[in-house]
């Protein structure tokens, strides 16, 4: 515990702050997943030795910040927790000076780590998606290529981006995904700088393959090493 600064008076912490905290601590210690029920108001006020109005409080806020939804006449439920809303309040204030590199740096971390865990923890679904935006992205790619058409760009960079947020989703880490859909209008922006050289001087395949159709065959056999070897270089150049 730190020790208090003289003069600093300690704030009180109210009935509905700590009833807050119990049930927080209680959805994790009995490792309540999404859809999951929160014992009624009455129980928890028998739980907590507080009456209901302070157990309603609690669960009000709590309903606020998104980790429980409560349904009239039901109870309330675990939710499946997203901090994208908390993280686009702050959006403009945070990421209006971050540098390209920086950026790439952060989706290599998020990115790479994605992809070691959609190899530990993908489903059929999860790669039946990624080789649906895979297929889509190639073909608006082969247009692309043709006809230099900045319409054709835009849904091709789109589609990329797609493809490499579904591999944050497959991952299971919600944080991932959640970080990287808060990147995904900043990496747009700063690619959207160099469309027009994109278009005009489109970056060499890696050992003269398609880099996304690597990547995705890569996972599909859980090949960590081969994952590891190209995202580096696709990172860099989407």
């Amino acid at each position: 515990m730190s020790r208090q600064k003289d003069g600093e008076k300690l704030r009180p912490v109210s009935l509905s702050d700590q009833a807050c905290e119990y049930i927080k601590t209680y959805i994790s210690q009995h490792e309540l997943r999404p859809g999951d029920k929160l014992p009624s108001e009455g129980e928890l006020s028998d739980m907590l030795g507080v009456n209901r109005l302070t157990v309603r409080m609690a669960l009000q806020r709590l309903n606020t910040l998104g980790i429980i939804e409560t349904k009239v006449g039901e109870g309330s439920f675990v939710r499946d927790f997203s901090i994208m809303p908390y993280l686009n309040e702050i959006y403009d204030v945070y990421f209006t000076s971050a540098s390209l590199e920086e950026i790439c740096a952060l989706r290599r971390l998020i990115e790479m780590e994605s992809a070691k865990l959609m190899i530990k923890n993908g489903t059929d679904e999860d790669f039946a998606e990624l080789k649906a935006i895979l297929d889509e992205y190639l073909a608006l790619e082969e247009e692309m290529l043709s006809t230099k058409s900045e319409k054709v760009f835009e849904q091709l960079f789109e589609r990329d981006l797609d493809f490499h947020h579904q591999i944050c989703t497959a991952s299971k880490n919600s944080l991932f995904r959640d970080l990287f859909a808060l990147m995904r209008p900043l990496i747009r922006r700063h690619i959207a700088m160099h469309t027009y050289t994109w278009m005009e001087n489109p970056p060499n395949y890696f050992d003269g393959e398609e880099p996304h159709k690597l990547l995705y065959d890569a996972l599909v056999a859980r090949d960590w090493k081969a994952c590891k070897k190209i995202y580096p270089y696709l990172v860099a150049t989407s």
